[in-house]
């Protein structure tokens, strides 16, 4: 299995602080986000990092001084700024092709002390695409997100991306499982010239597709996407909640 970061984004709502560095190397008490992804990812056979032109050598010099220069591959797209950039699901079908491995793909402003181990044992049973997911327990909250429901089998039956009515307040984390069997939906995906940015767009697309199963993790999770939600995981990796 190859692991995937997707680190290509601009993160223009958390100017200042991003204007001149990745969103996933900003410090969450003594290490980058990126750092706490990774910890997760080191027994992939591979582990790719996928960002764009502007912040290539950030990620290079992260690398460098961790010494993870050889363990992580870095796929470039062409763009520096947010105008011209591929997009998540842009960048995820300019460096699948020609893979032909099952893939985990995590977003690279995803943190959380969960393990992902359980997802993958139901990943390796059953070789189906997999989201994780987390309970928010909040409809309010649950907006900002992709939203689902599922059936009694955990297979999800309905999905909508940042949602005006929640059917449910069980979201989409920002990490997928795709055997490699699944990874020409990406293409297709592109073709019909869906949005090339939000994943849930396509992961609301894909369930009408093929069965896509949600994996519901225990744990703390945070999407950093906002000043509060980078303050809040600040707050409790740092032992304060």
């Amino acid at each position: 299995m190859i692991g995937v970061i997707l680190a290509g984004g601009y993160a223009k709502r958390l100017y200042p602080l991003t204007e001149n560095i990745p969103k996933a190397l900003l410090p969450v008490v003594g290490k980058p986000i990126i750092h706490y992804i990774l910890e997760q990812l080191f027994f992939m056979d591979k582990i790719i990092l996928s960002t764009n032109r502007r912040f290539e050598k950030h990620f290079r010099n992260y690398l460098d001084i961790c010494g993870l220069s050889e363990r992580v591959d870095i796929v470039v797209e062409n763009s520096t700024t947010e105008s011209n950039k591929l997009g998540a699901i842009g960048a995820l079908e300019n460096l699948v092709d020609g893979i032909d491995d099952d893939v985990l793909i995590v977003a690279g402003d995803n943190i959380f002390d969960f393990s992902i181990s359980d997802m993958l044992e139901d990943f390796i049973d059953d070789k189906r695409v997999i989201i994780g997911a987390y309970d928010l327990d909040d409809l309010e909250v649950a907006k900002r997100f992709g939203c689902f429901s599922l059936d009694d089998d955990g297979r999800i039956i309905d999905f909508k991306e940042k949602p005006a009515e929640p059917v449910s307040g069980i979201i989409s984390t920002g990490i997928y499982m795709i055997p490699s069997s699944g990874l020409k939906y990406i293409a297709e995906y592109m073709a019909e010239g869906n949005n090339a940015d939000a994943p849930g767009y396509f992961m609301q697309w894909l369930i009408s597709k093929t069965d896509v199963y949600a994996h519901v993790f225990s744990g703390r999770w945070f999407d950093i996407g906002q000043f509060d939600q980078y303050n809040e995981a600040i707050d409790y990796f740092a032992g304060k909640k």
